[in-house]
């Protein structure tokens, strides 16, 4: 059920970005007019940042609200994690001998000298 409401809130914050960029396609549409800037600066930010960092600060918001502390996370937080017996059927060795330590090391001075 969680999982689904942070689904629709999602969703719900790809239509609002959406909507407003055709909005703030409009409105910039007439920005040539010599009426813009004296009749659209105070609402300047807004248009351009505001409205999206207040929609990722009610996203963020929700999805803490939704993976808050419930009696239900706290139940799971603590239950013992079940052992299962797993055989990959591999062994570290296997891996090639060229990663072996006495492979990987750099040989010595008298080594280098003979």
């Amino acid at each position: 059920m969680m999982y689904k409401k942070l689904w629709w809130c999602i969703l719900a914050s790809i239509v609002i970005i959406f909507g407003f960029f055709f909005l703030n396609s409009f409105t910039f549409a007439e920005r040539s007019s010599p009426d813009f800037v004296p009749n659209h600066w105070k609402t300047r930010w807004f248009i351009l940042d505001g409205w999206l960092n207040l929609v990722y600060m009610v996203d963020i918001a929700y999805v803490a609200y939704l993976w808050r502390p419930t009696a239900n996370n706290r139940r799971f937080a603590m239950s013992d994690e079940l052992a299962q017996d797993d055989d990959g059927g591999f062994d570290m060795g296997s891996f090639g001998g060229s990663l072996d330590e006495e492979d990987a090391r750099s040989p010595t001075r008298e080594e280098v000298m003979n």
